[in-house]
């Protein structure tokens, strides 16, 4: 027979069933019921509550479990965040932290769950890069347990996640550049790399680009979309940041280049059998008009004929306009306007992204602090009176 408590303790019976229950009056005049199937367990689930009661946090919160609030968290987010990054949030989550810790109550969440899944992570081979992405996922969805009042802290801020070694950037030299535009000459796609070498577009605003947002005539191209694939299909989604929606003037050999693929592509369209052209909206497609696929662009396309030009390094899409952005600020193009034709949300990010493409930055700030100092060194020695004695009576 359960001993009675106090008013404001709860109480404490067992069913018929055998199981145990606890009760707790909560502010809203209800009662709060936990379920255990021993006495002493269920005893700790009621102090547990009542804790929570006293730190002014949601009581709901003690039998929420990281899976039943990871499906609430992520509802939360969904139309702040863009698709991919939802879409990514659902995979780490489901692929490595529902199966591990998914069944434990949120308000019995401990260092050791997370550390423990990391260092599993790692051992099955996992990349550091990884375990750092579910880190960050991990944590994003504890804090907002925080201020939702569910948690009296977030974990995961005190949990170091694994460093990640620095993959320096690989850019191609304005002569490698020139090799695998040679090699393109005559390829489907060599509009493609004239593009991204030339205006540095992302890899998805190129593959999501459409001919009405393209006047060859008038030598713009306008970036309005960008294309990711999410379960095996492929969406348009609005571009990373503001500034990425961006108009792009095309030099002439550009539009030359673009002006033959819409003709090859027209040819391919019209050889094609009847109904077999997905698409025709695309610049860029395979060879029934659907978008292209990054990844079958990457092995079967670009990593050939990086070989057939000779060029040693292995570099992907995305890189060749990191390659772009590189030649504009190394040959002097003032960084508001590479920040412009990059799309990037700020010439911070270009300066602070590409200061290696600055070659001599650091003289030139220097020489032109030197012309200043020397400027004004000069001026006074030439104004300063000829006998330091004759000043002196001056003053007096």
């Amino acid at each position: 027979m359960a001993k009675k408590r106090g008013y404001g303790e709860g109480t404490v019976t067992q069913r018929s069933d055998g199981r145990w229950c606890a009760a707790l009056s909560v502010p809203n005049g209800r009662r709060k019921w936990v379920y255990a199937p021993t006495q002493s367990e269920v005893i700790e689930k009621l102090e547990s509550l009542k804790r929570s009661l006293r730190d002014g946090r949601d009581v709901s919160a003690v039998e929420l479990t990281v899976a039943k609030f990871s499906q609430q968290w992520l509802a939360a987010v969904k139309q702040s965040i863009r698709p991919k990054t939802y879409t990514t949030y659902s995979q780490l989550l489901r692929t490595h932290i529902i199966p591990e810790y998914g069944n434990v109550k949120v308000t019995r969440l401990l260092a050791a769950h997370p550390l423990a899944l990391y260092e599993k992570m790692l051992k099955a081979g996992k990349s550091p890069s990884t375990v750092l992405h579910v880190h960050r996922v991990a944590s994003m969805m504890m804090s907002a347990a925080l201020q939702w009042n569910l948690v009296n802290r977030n974990i995961l801020k005190a949990i170091k996640p694994p460093s990640v070694p620095h993959r320096e950037m690989q850019i191609l030299s304005a002569d490698e550049a020139r090799q695998l535009l040679t090699a393109a000459v005559g390829d489907r796609l060599e509009a493609l790399y004239w593009l991204a070498l030339v205006c540095g577009p992302r890899a998805g605003e190129m593959l999501a680009l459409q001919w009405k947002n393209v006047n060859l005539d008038a030598g713009t191209l306008r970036i309005t979309a960008t294309l990711h694939r999410r379960n095996g299909d492929y969406h348009l989604d609005e571009p990373k940041t503001k500034k990425s929606r961006r108009t792009l003037n095309l030099p002439p050999m550009l539009i030359s280049k673009l002006r033959q693929h819409r003709v090859t592509q027209n040819e391919e369209i019209r050889s094609s059998a009847r109904g077999a052209w997905q698409h025709n909206e695309f610049v860029f497609s395979n060879t029934i008009g659907n978008p292209l696929d990054i990844t079958n662009l990457l092995r079967r396309q670009l990593r050939p004929l990086l070989r057939k030009a000779g060029v040693r390094r292995s570099v992907t899409i995305q890189e060749l306009r990191h390659s772009a952005v590189s030649f504009a600020l190394s040959r002097g193009v003032a960084p508001i306007d590479v920040a412009q034709m990059a799309g990037h949300s700020s010439v911070a990010v270009t300066l602070t992204r590409y200061a290696h493409a600055l070659p001599g930055a650091t003289l030139r700030a220097s020489e032109a602090i030197e012309a200043v100092m020397l400027e004004s060194l000069t001026t006074t020695l030439t104004t300063m009176p000829a006998r330091p004695n004759e000043a002196v009576r001056a003053i007096t």
